[in-house]
């Protein structure tokens, strides 16, 4: 008989997204001045994506972000962002819990900030896992949880709906031999569709 040992994780980030977390107002002429590196702890071990907020056309600048992504590998992790073409805020797709830096490919005509959006994400296991069952509180928006092989950005292999209900708690045994994710295991989820989701998985 083949012993399967079966570990928890919660994850939990309700932190409100903020525009000027990494970089507060500057015009920097290549490298940024960080105001933070890390996520704050309340953030709970997750990840989130950039945002850029700028007050002009600044279409013709980019900003590379490099750091620790959702893979929690320091510095393993970079984006090429575009800044937007008008006075608005720009949310870019990748997630990082770290930055090691922020480098503009010239000097924006004014201000810029730089803070992160409301895309959240967790690698739970970095390896070939299964997952057995979850339990998860919703939060106020209803919304999809996806759970993903490889990567963030990896095939879904399952999505579990919340109902928009906050602190609507519902829990799920999954039959058989559970869901196999051969290349890690990792969430990604939209800010306020999940307060607290607990997952049950091999370890």
């Amino acid at each position: 008989m083949q012993h399967v040992s079966v570990k928890s994780l919660t994850i939990s980030d309700e932190v409100a997204i903020s525009a000027n977390y990494w970089v507060t107002v500057a015009r920097p002429t290549a490298a940024c001045t960080l105001a933070a590196t890390s996520l704050a702890s309340t953030h709970n071990g997750g990840a989130r994506n950039i945002s850029v907020t700028t007050l002009a056309d600044e279409s013709s600048i980019t900003l590379t972000v490099v750091g620790t992504g959702l893979d929690g590998v320091a510095s393993g992790t970079t984006e090429v962002i575009t800044l937007p073409a008008s006075a608005t805020t720009e949310s870019a797709t990748t997630l990082f819990s770290a930055i090691a830096s922020m480098t503009v490919s010239a000097q924006p005509s004014a201000n810029i900030s730089v803070g992160f959006g409301s895309s959240c994400g967790q690698t739970v296991f970095g390896g070939r896992t299964v997952l057995r069952g979850l339990i998860m509180m919703s939060g106020g928006t209803a919304g999809d949880v996806s759970f993903r092989n490889t990567s963030e950005s990896g095939t879904s292999l399952f999505d579990y709906r919340t109902n928009g209900t906050a602190n609507f708690s519902s829990h799920m045994t999954i039959p058989d031999n559970g869901v196999k994710f051969d290349a890690g295991l990792h969430i990604t989820y939209t800010l306020d569709v999940t307060d607290q989701l607990t997952l049950f998985y091999d370890g």
